[in-house]
């Protein structure tokens, strides 16, 4: 029922661990963490490790097959609002685990090449109080994935929510591997070397950050131009309701030059700076408006022009 969700466990499971208390896990110095993902990933978490823990325990058919059915409708109810699970990590120690999901994508999402991917975990119970730099490094973690999950899109964010994935569930794994109770040394050793798979994963998402940033600026640029020309008709509409479209004056050509050279000219400012360094972006903003300025037609003063002001005067 559960053969494809299950991830291989690299520890040793241990010899009929107790039921949980909470009481017995406080007093040995656990202390239960805040649920990060979907509203219904604790009911089952608990669901599994209980069936999970039937099944080592060797209870009754009956017993294990009503707990299976508790899981199996938890995992409907769940998936129905999150998604399929992509992988997951199962505790067998405690209810703990950490998951990642995608939910079907819409047509929208296929347009903007968005991918409804998100993580989950539940480490209650799990954490003892005496480490408190996993719990710093989980903290850190869930802020990585908000942000990844928010402005990432595609191939990128599923690449940092994976890498995320990755290092929460060594965590539980190291706590597992340690019967909850590592030494200092350890803990030290341990987020040393998860912090620097998670110093290179921010790095990715920062360029994949940047590419992000490009990408919505482009598109907003080539929507604003392609918003130009329903208003370049739009006015001359205007004028040739009030009797003032002349495609031959100096006049209606020159607002219709200034309407194109205006576009393109946001449009080369933009990718300028968008493709340069920062201080090449400053210094090249100028240059551009500088040339725009001098390359647009203006109006000529014709005598009819000079006629109507003497005589207005």
């Amino acid at each position: 029922m559960t053969a494809t969700l299950e991830s291989p466990v690299t520890t040793t499971e241990p010899a009929s661990p107790a039921r949980v208390d909470p009481s017995a896990d406080a007093a040995a110095g656990a202390t239960p963490t805040k649920l990060v993902g979907g509203p219904f990933f604790a009911d089952l978490v608990r669901a599994h490790y209980a069936w999970e823990r039937a099944l080592a325990d060797g209870a009754e058919p009956a017993r294990v097959a009503e707990l299976g059915k508790e899981y199996d409708d938890a995992l409907q109810k769940f998936q129905k609002v999150e998604g399929p699970i992509l992988d997951a990590y199962w505790c067998v120690r405690r209810p703990s685990a950490v998951a990642v999901t995608e939910k079907r994508r819409t047509l929208k999402d296929r347009v903007l090449g968005e991918q409804r991917i998100r993580l989950h975990r539940l480490s209650n119970w799990l954490m003892p109080r005496s480490v408190q730099k996993l719990d710093l490094l989980l903290h850190e973690c869930d802020e990585f994935a908000i942000r990844s999950e928010e402005i990432l899109r595609g191939s990128p964010k599923r690449i940092a929510l994976r890498s995320i994935y990755e290092v929460e569930s060594s965590v539980l794994a190291f706590l597992e591997r340690t019967g909850g109770r590592p030494s200092p040394a350890e803990v030290d050793e341990f987020v040393g070397c998860a912090t620097r798979g998670l110093h290179a994963a921010r790095e990715c998402y920062a360029n994949a950050a940047d590419k992000v940033a490009r990408m919505v600026y482009v598109s907003g640029l080539l929507a604003g131009i392609a918003a130009m020309l329903p208003v370049a008709v739009l006015a001359g509409i205007g004028l040739w309701i009030f009797g003032e479209l002349h495609l031959h004056q100096a006049g209606t050509q020159a607002f219709f030059a200034c309407l194109t050279a205006g576009a393109l000219g946001a449009f080369v400012s933009v990718l300028s700076r968008m493709a340069a360094p920062a201080p090449i972006r400053r210094r090249n903003v100028p240059i551009v408006s500088a040339f725009f300025q001098v390359t647009t037609p203006r109006p000529r003063r014709t005598r009819q022009d000079a006629a109507r002001s003497s005589s207005a005067r």
